[in-house]
């Protein structure tokens, strides 16, 4: 499709609008989109400047200093990068990030793939620690430490009884 503008170069923007119930649509190259001023609106977007958005919120959250003890991160660092500094920064601006998250994920808490093979050795280590400790736990009567033991094996063993 040809520039509707300059008729020279293939159009690249595709512009629709409606004035008083009058819809027209216009197809421009980049070159004339730009001039136009209809160009380059998402150029500057960035995962950052999202999250920006709706991490902040009022300007009340921009004022704030809060600091991640471990590696300095401050919330606007991350509202900025959209990354945390490190994970101690999950928890330090849990309350912060949690809805931010869930509008963004859906959800707030990881369901994700099993690890590799080459992890697997890792995990089933792991399991055998914790059902000495959930036997530990049993003979010690210490129900609520064995209940979260069983837990945590169920879920590293991927939520199978095995």
């Amino acid at each position: 499709m040809i520039c509707e503008h300059c008729r020279k170069r293939n159009a690249t923007t595709h512009i629709t609008e409606t004035i008083n119930g009058v819809t027209k649509k216009l197809n421009l190259c980049s070159l004339c989109a730009s001039e136009m001023n209809y160009g380059g609106f998402l150029e500057n977007m960035n995962i950052g400047n999202l999250l920006g958005s709706v991490l902040l919120g009022d300007s009340t959250y921009a004022r704030e200093e809060k600091k991640c003890s471990v590696c300095g991160s401050t919330r606007r660092r991350i509202i900025e990068t959209g990354l945390a500094g490190c994970s101690e920064c999950y928890r330090v601006f849990k309350t912060e990030l949690l809805t931010p998250i869930e509008k963004i994920h859906g959800k707030v808490s990881h369901v994700g793939k099993r690890p590799p093979a080459s992890e697997k050795d890792n995990t089933e280590e792991i399991i055998k620690e914790k059902e000495e400790l959930l036997k530990k736990a049993i003979e010690e009567q210490d129900f609520e430490t064995a209940a979260a033991l069983r837990d945590e094996i169920k879920d590293l063993k991927g939520g199978e009884g095995r």
